[in-house]
């Protein structure tokens, strides 16, 4: 049996009644993507309550769950889909969304239904919609990532992306978790208008303490992952760094390699380890290469060309580039992996104009190894 295109994980809290209704309406939304799909109903205030409908098998399926988060990264690692949407009942009053962010999948690894992007509406109480404003804000701001709702729970999931992270939270914490672990993974996320209507209440903050409890916890994890080069977006936001001297060092690591490349702007130039920095941003003919496939995914729409290679053994013909920029990457890797005979053996003919040089701390072995690199090279290598 070939798997369905979309898998809908309709989340219905503590006391829902009408879940006829709801998958109705589910269910015209959905069959006018005219895609296949199955819809997995999920009651999260219970254990095994778990129960699925597809479009092509009538047959049912249970899975335990336990919260909201519990709930949502089980589904997203059990369901078979390509693409996993989550939908609660009060979402589908806005009949257009489902399809606003269906259209807007391709090469996304999460689309968010956003109420506080142009065309959003937030029909909320006036101190829950200013909360949530001010939360989003502050969650926006300090994690510095272009995400105006981290909080809205409808959304589509490029399960190809989900599968890449490792998420923990519990409880509706998850929606900024796996926002940010996605975006650590180099994939784009985007947000598309969407028009909320509040039900009374919140059912996903029954147990509010615990909640924001929970909120902070992750909240935590969250910054230190945004702040660690793990992230795929870590040396692009180095260079817009709010810490004046990460800031400083930055632009002035990108000053000295730009001045150092001189008239390299009409050569094909390779940065090795290049990031998500930008080092060769502007120049036609660049190329980027990284070992990280997040690093490469997050460079890919700034550089003409980025690859997936190592320092080791490089994916090019002998003397096809004319420049190879290294900037802050021998220093952490092993010195066996550094091969400066591999970089040679891409660069084209010597000419006498030309000169490396290396910008970073190194090892006393090292420079030893750039002496003799230095006498011997005539090209750049910075």
């Amino acid at each position: 049996m070939s798997h369905p295109m979309l898998s809908v994980l309709l989340m219905l809290p503590a006391g829902f009644t009408t879940l006829k209704e709801t998958l109705r309406k589910l269910e015209f939304q959905v069959t006018a993507l005219a895609v296949s799909y199955d819809i997995h109903v999920i009651d999260v205030s219970m254990p095994a309550n778990t129960s699925s409908r597809s479009n092509e098998d009538e047959t049912a399926a249970r899975t335990a769950t336990n919260g909201y988060g519990t709930a949502l990264r089980t589904a997203l690692r059990v369901v078979s889909g390509s693409y996993a949407l989550t939908v609660e009942p009060q979402h589908l009053a806005d009949q257009e969304a489902i399809a606003r962010l269906w259209a807007h999948r391709d090469r996304c690894g999460l689309v968010i239904g956003s109420r506080y992007v142009d065309g959003g509406e937030a029909h909320l109480p006036f101190l829950r919609r200013a909360l949530s404003r001010v939360g989003n804000q502050f969650l926006k701001w300090l994690l510095s990532l272009k995400i105006n709702d981290f909080t809205c729970g409808l959304r589509l999931y490029n399960r190809a992306a989900v599968m890449e992270t490792v998420l923990q939270a519990d409880h509706v914490d998850v929606l900024v978790e796996s926002a940010v672990c996605i975006n650590a993974e180099g994939w784009p996320i985007q947000e598309v208008a969407f028009r909320y209507a509040a039900q009374s209440g919140n059912p996903w903050l029954v147990d509010q303490f615990r909640v924001g409890r929970a909120l902070i916890s992750t909240f935590a994890r969250m910054w230190v992952l945004r702040n660690s080069p793990f992230s795929a977006d870590y040396d692009e936001r180095a260079f817009n760094s709010w810490i004046p001297l990460q800031r400083y060092w930055q632009r002035a690591r990108h000053r000295y390699l730009v001045e150092l490349m001189g008239a390299a702007a009409a050569a094909r130039v390779l940065d090795i380890g290049c990031g998500s920095s930008r080092v060769i941003r502007g120049l036609d003919r660049s190329i980027g290469l990284d070992i990280q496939l997040k690093k490469v995914r997050k460079t890919k729409p700034h550089v003409s060309a980025v690859v997936q290679g190592s320092l080791a053994r490089l994916p090019f013909k002998s003397e096809s580039l004319d420049v190879v920029v290294c900037s802050q990457v021998i220093e952490h890797v092993p010195h066996e992996v550094v091969d400066w005979h591999e970089i040679w053996r891409v660069l084209r003919t010597m000419r006498p104009s030309r000169g490396m040089s290396s910008s970073g701390r190194t090892g006393s072995s090292t420079r030893r190894d750039m002496s003799v690199s230095t006498s011997i090279t005539t090209r750049l290598v910075a």
